[in-house]
């Protein structure tokens, strides 16, 4: 705890159990702002024993968190492997692999190159999969050759972003509905 007025240090708390920071916090009876690191505890337990206190994040965790968000629009923007194409061939085919093809879109390409009499390391060099594998997709017969370019893990992919919207829709229903950032924490139990 530290005066704002003059940086001197008030006291200090050397537990982080709840009992304990609600019968400390309760000792100051005039709080108006406090600055606290991201522990949920310090913060219902501020809630608690000063709700018209405002909570601000500490200098250090501002920091942090700034930097997470940007180095996570980072993440977004920037793809984590950039392709340079040398040839027009090869731009083709790095833009193909680069989308994430399915199965059946990768069986398919490494058959046409078969098909162009390209050697076994020249189609492991345009498409990345290997030796073992593209003998395998060049024997394949057509009919076991996956229909659907739905792959399980591209499944697995939209179903986990289908429960993530569902849960954006929830909070955005709740705010919508009027209730406070800290309501909707306590109703959804996101941060």
């Amino acid at each position: 705890m530290i005066d704002l007025d003059n940086g001197r240090v008030i006291d200090v708390i050397d537990s982080r159990d709840r009992d304990d920071v609600v019968a400390w916090l309760s000792q100051f009876t005039n709080l108006k702002y406090v600055s606290r690191d991201g522990s949920p505890t310090y913060a219902s337990d501020i809630r608690e024993t000063h709700p018209n206190v405002h909570q601000i994040s500490d200098r250090f965790h501002l920091v942090k968190n700034l930097t997470d968000a940007v180095t996570l629009c980072i993440y977004k923007i920037l793809s984590g492997r950039v392709t340079i194409p040398l040839t027009k061939e090869k731009g083709m085919m790095n833009q193909l692999l680069g989308n994430k093809p399915s199965r059946c879109d990768k069986i398919l390409l490494v058959k046409s190159l078969a098909s162009q009499r390209r050697t076994l390391q020249e189609i492991r060099s345009l498409t990345g999969c290997s030796i073992q594998t593209i003998r395998k997709y060049i024997k394949m017969d057509e009919d076991n050759i996956p229909k659907s370019s739905n792959d399980k893990r591209g499944q697995e992919h939209r179903e986990v972003i289908e429960k993530t919207m569902a849960k954006v829709e929830k909070v955005r229903a709740l705010h919508d509905k009027g209730y406070s950032v800290r309501q909707i924490t306590d109703k959804t139990g996101h941060t």
